[in-house]
C-alpha cells in the first residue's frame, strides 16, 4: 500500500494552510485597544469620573504607521450633545496613544461613546467603537 502525504508532510500542510487562513484575517483581529484611567495602562476600564484622564492605546503593528490615510479619535455624547475629537499620538513603532482630560466635559450625560479610526494607504484599517460611562466631576464611577 502506498502512502499519499507522510505524517511530515500532513503536517507542513497543515501549518501552511493556518498561515494562509491567519494572513486572510481584518486587522482588526491584529489590533489592540486599551482604555484606561492610567497613563500607565496597568488596570483598563470603561468607567471614568468626570476628573479622570482617559488614555487611550491602539497597538497595531500590521499597520504601516508611516502612511497613514486616517488617524482619529472621537469622544461622543450618548444624548447627541457635543463631540470631542482628535488624533492620537503615533509612536512610529505601531502603537498609538491618546489622552483626554474629562473635566473639559460640561455635559452631565454619563452615556459616552470612544471611537478610534486608523487607516493607512495599504489597506489596513481599524475603526471600533467603545461605550464607556463618565460620572460627573467629584463622583465615583460604578464599575
Amino acid at each position: 500500500m502506498r502512502r499519499f502525504a507522510s505524517k511530515d508532510s500532513l503536517t507542513l500542510f497543515t501549518a501552511l494552510f493556518l498561515a494562509l487562513l491567519l494572513a486572510g484575517q481584518p486587522l482588526s483581529a491584529q489590533v489592540s485597544l486599551e482604555l484606561s484611567n492610567r497613563a500607565d495602562f496597568s488596570a483598563e476600564t470603561k468607567s471614568f469620573s468626570g476628573s479622570d484622564t482617559l488614555y487611550a492605546k491602539i497597538t497595531a503593528m500590521q499597520m504601516d504607521y508611516t502612511d497613514l490615510k486616517e488617524n482619529e479619535f472621537r469622544l461622543k455624547s450618548g444624548n447627541g450633545g457635543e463631540d470631542f475629537e482628535g488624533v492620537f499620538v503615533n509612536h512610529l513603532n505601531g502603537t498609538f496613544t491618546a489622552a483626554v482630560a474629562l473635566s473639559q466635559i460640561t455635559s452631565a450625560q454619563s452615556n459616552w461613546q470612544w471611537r478610534s479610526k486608523l487607516e493607512d494607504n495599504q489597506g489596513h484599517k481599524f475603526d471600533t467603537r467603545v461605550d464607556i460611562t463618565i460620572a460627573g466631576s467629584g463622583s465615583s464611577p460604578s464599575d
